[in-house]
Order: C-alpha cells, then sequence, then structure tokens
C-alpha cells in the first residue's frame, strides 16, 4: 500500500503513461499540500487529489494516476470535504482522467424538421467548468441519411446540426442521438522507451501493474536467436529482440517493440521465419507475444448468400492460415427486412464455419448480404 505523502512526479512512468495505486485510509488530513481541480501539479499529494476529485474516499482505494504536461494555471476549489488551491505555471501535471475516457455520456433525441437542416440544442447531465470535446453517433432514420456536426459547445450544453443529405427535404419522424463527451486536457507526457540489449528476457521485465511493456531493441540481434523458443508466443526466457525479428516487428536494425504477458504454455512450435530460426519446446510458466488479445489478428469480410432454409451454416477461409488457439467474432448489419443470429460453430487452421439462424419468421432469405470477422488470440493474459 503507498502513502498518503505520494506525488506522481515520483511514479516511474517509464514506459507507460499511467500508474495504478493503493491510497490508505486517512489521506484527507493531507489535502494542505494540493494544487489544481480535475488536473493537479504533480507535486500534489496524490490521495488526496483523487478524495478532492470524487475518485475515493477516506477510506482509501485503488486510483489509476495519469501523466500531463504542465499548465499555465491551476484552479483551486472545495469537493469532497477536501479544498486545493490555485497555482500559476507548473512544469508537470497529473489527473485521474485520460483524455480517451468520456467525461459523461448520454441519449438525447432529435424532432422531426420541416427543412433539410436544422440545429438543436442539448443539456450537459452535468455542467463542466473545463475544455471538453462532444462526439455524436446516430443510428438515424433506415430511410434517410444524416450528417452530425457539432456547431457550439458551453458548459452546460452543446448544439449540433443535423442535414438530411439524400434528399434536398426534411425529416417527419424523431430518432435518437448518443453523445460522449472528452476532456481536452493539455497533451499526456509520451513515456519514455528504454534500450535493452539483445539478451533481455521478457521475465525480467517489470509487468508490475500493466499487461505490457514498450522496449527499443538494437540492432544486430538476429545474432542472438540461439535462445528463442516458440512461434507468435515464445517462452518468457527467450531474447526478446530475437523473437522480434523472428516474428517480423522489426529487423536486425532495431526497432521499437510491445511485449505483452502471457500465461505459460503447454508446447511451443519452432519455425523459421524472416531467416531467423525458432525450437519447439515442451511446457513453460510463462510466455510473451507481440500481439495484444485485445487487438484482432485478422479481419475480413465474407457474404453470406441467400438461403431456402431459416437455419444454414456457412465456411469461409481466413485470409492467412492460423496455427494457434483463435477465437471468431462475427457481425453483419444484416437486411433490413429480416433480423438473424449469428453463431460460431467451428474454427480450424485455415477457415471457419458460421451458423445464420433467421429469428423473425421461419423461413429463408433470398438476399445476399455482408459479414464482417474478426480474429482474436485465445490465450489468456497473465494480470
Amino acid at each position: 500500500m503507498d502513502s498518503c505523502n505520494n506525488k506522481s512526479r515520483q511514479l516511474n512512468f517509464t514506459g507507460r503513461a499511467s500508474v495504478t495505486l493503493v491510497c490508505p485510509a486517512g489521506c484527507q488530513a493531507t489535502s494542505s499540500r494540493l494544487w489544481g481541480t480535475g488536473m493537479y501539479t504533480d507535486d500534489s499529494y496524490i490521495c488526496a487529489a483523487a478524495i478532492h476529485d470524487g475518485r475515493i474516499t477516506d477510506s482509501g482505494g485503488i486510483v489509476t494516476v495519469f501523466k500531463y504536461k504542465g499548465q499555465s494555471t491551476y484552479t483551486g476549489s472545495t469537493k469532497n470535504n477536501v479544498t486545493s488551491k490555485s497555482y500559476a505555471g507548473w512544469g508537470g501535471s497529473f489527473a485521474f482522467q485520460s483524455i480517451t475516457d468520456p467525461l459523461q455520456t448520454g441519449d438525447v433525441v432529435v424532432s422531426s424538421s420541416s427543412a433539410p437542416t436544422a440545429l438543436f440544442t442539448f443539456p450537459f447531465n452535468t455542467t463542466l467548468s473545463k475544455n471538453v470535446e462532444v462526439w455524436v453517433t446516430a443510428v438515424g432514420l433506415p430511410m434517410h441519411t444524416f450528417t452530425l456536426k457539432i456547431t457550439n459547445v458551453c458548459d452546460s450544453n452543446f448544439t449540433v446540426e443535423v442535414k438530411r443529405i439524400d434528399l434536398p427535404l426534411g425529416w417527419n419522424q424523431s430518432f435518437p442521438l448518443q453523445y460522449k463527451v472528452l476532456s481536452d486536457p493539455p497533451e499526456l507526457v509520451k513515456p519514455a522507451i528504454p534500450t535493452y540489449s539483445c539478451n533481455k528476457q521478457s521475465r525480467q521485465l517489470n509487468f508490475t501493474g500493466r499487461t505490457s511493456v514498450a522496449l527499443a531493441c538494437p540492432a544486430g540481434c538476429q545474432a542472438t536467436s540461439s535462445r528463442l523458443w516458440g512461434t507468435g508466443m515464445y517462452t518468457d526466457d527467450s531474447y526478446i529482440c530475437a523473437a522480434a525479428i523472428h516474428n517480423g516487428r522489426i529487423t536486425d536494425s532495431g526497432g521499437i517493440v510491445t511485449v505483452f504477458k502471457y500465461q505459460g504454455q503447454s508446447t511451443y512450435t519452432g519455425s523459421t521465419q524472416n531467416n531467423v530460426t525458432s525450437k519447439s519446446f515442451a511446457s513453460w510458466g510463462g510466455s510473451f507475444a507481440f500481439q495484444s488479445i485485445t487487438d484482432p489478428l485478422q479481419t475480413g469480410d465474407v457474404v453470406i448468400p441467400s438461403s431456402s432454409t431459416p437455419t444454414a451454416f456457412f465456411t469461409f477461409p481466413f485470409n492467412t492460415t492460423l496455427n494457434k488457439n483463435v477465437e471468431v467474432v462475427v457481425s453483419s448489419v444484416r437486411l433490413p427486412k429480416h433480423t438473424f443470429s449469428l453463431k460460431i460453430t467451428k474454427v480450424c487452421d485455415s477457415h471457419f464455419t458460421v451458423q445464420v439462424k433467421r429469428t423473425d419468421m421461419p423461413s429463408g432469405w433470398n438476399q445476399s448480404f455482408p459479414l464482417q470477422y474478426k480474429v482474436f488470440s485465445g490465450y489468456i493474459f497473465v494480470i
């Protein structure tokens, strides 16, 4: 557990833009060293700031700290029984909000319009006293096509321009609109990426609080391929940079790679790729790869043909053959007059089979429609 006196400038952000830590109980009493609101100076006490920002109570808890560049001004305020002070320019900042996380989301309704272009103003869920960016999306009416444009953003509301573009006419039916409000703070501090030797192993890296580590490989690591087991998924005592060349992530000239930590596998298959040969091995306690389980290994588009029956099976080839455990996710806009369920029934190295079932009526469909698929790694992260 961390101390109430921890400051963000004391944390190790090497290779990452955020750090997760545990605040003990009783940190409200340390609020005398606290400057800013939402965005705090990097010499403020983290846990007092977390209480002030509403992330935890005085009982303590887990928070994630994001490192930002210094600001020209910091505004003090009283929130959650904690008072922060204002300050002028400072060299470094931190916050508990990533620039990619929405400050708030909401649903509103665009009413009918007699004109092809109309402006609508909607209130935010809560008043915002900071610079924000608003994103809007809408499924739209199935028979019309619209463009959506934010024309004004205030502390309490935003205005969106809705324009029908399929015909120069209005629309006689309301439809839902979803919005996200994103923080528009100063730029995140880009994490420094360390350079390691060709002999670095993934089990020597510090994965504390994260599942991946970015690093730079020097030139000439192809010569260290004698210590390399696996293909795609490697034993954690293999040399990282030789594995990166083998996996096609870099060349022998070096480069930056991201290493993901995985559980041990029951077997590792050797191969020759990119002029590097890896060896096979039996089970091992830890693994690494250069692919996140959240990133698709490949994506593709296929076409579901018409069918005379309400349930049919279709087999499609992958773009490239896969010699690893994978999970396939399929989605489709579907035909506007039919409703389907999609189910993966078989996955092989070179192809997959999907069951398509019409669910609105017990009959087939007389029109083909597109299907999109994504292939994900079936391995398990170590957390």
